[in-house]
Parts: structure tokens; C-alpha cells; sequence
């Protein structure tokens, strides 16, 4: 007997695929340029313009996963600068009062 196509949710399986790894590589280029010089938008343009065989992003997916982004990267920046702020080790002093004669 023929088989049946299989539909996108049949075939984009939770763990080690093409797809999963191509996600994980947008993600951490998208987080590392983020860090180093904030701009993680490039790869997640690339991701969204060209993403990999099963997954397909509708306009509403696009903007549904560009604010699910916004938000976790937000979050976390509000954390950082927290725990950045009211931690002991963050008392430092950035200018020697030696420089400024």
C-alpha cells in the first residue's frame, strides 16, 4: 500500500535533525553577536527569510516569534543589569581620581 505524505508536524521531530541544528545555529549566532557588539538581528533575518526544509513561518509566526525573542532578551538584559547592580562585587571604580588633576 502507498503511504500517506506525511504533514510539517510529522516530519519536524523533536531532537537531532537538520532542522533543530540550523534553529541552534541562528539562535547562538544571533545571541553571540548580540553580546559582542548588539546586533543580533542579522541571523534571525536569515533564519526567518530562509528557514530550514519543514519549518514554515506565516507573517503571524514571524511577528508571534520576533516578540516571544524580544521578550526572553529583555528579560534577561533586566536580570543581568540586577543582579549586575546590587551585587558587591559590581562597586567599582571606573575613573582614578589620579587622572583627574
Amino acid at each position: 500500500p502507498k503511504q500517506q505524505p506525511r504533514t510539517n508536524e510529522e516530519k519536524l521531530k523533536i531532537g537531532p535533525n537538520k532542522a533543530t541544528f540550523y534553529t541552534l545555529v541562528a539562535g547562538g549566532a544571533s545571541g553571540f553577536l548580540g553580546g559582542m557588539v548588539a546586533i543580533r538581528g542579522p541571523p534571525l533575518i536569515f533564519y526567518f527569510l530562509h528557514p530550514p526544509h519543514p519549518i514554515a513561518f506565516t507573517k503571524d509566526s514571524q511577528r508571534a516569534t520576533g516578540v516571544v525573542l524580544m521578550f526572553f532578551n529583555v528579560s534577561m538584559r533586566m536580570i543581568f543589569y540586577l543582579v549586575d547592580t546590587f551585587s558587591a562585587s559590581s562597586k567599582k571604580e571606573y575613573f582614578i581620581k589620579e587622572d583627574w588633576r
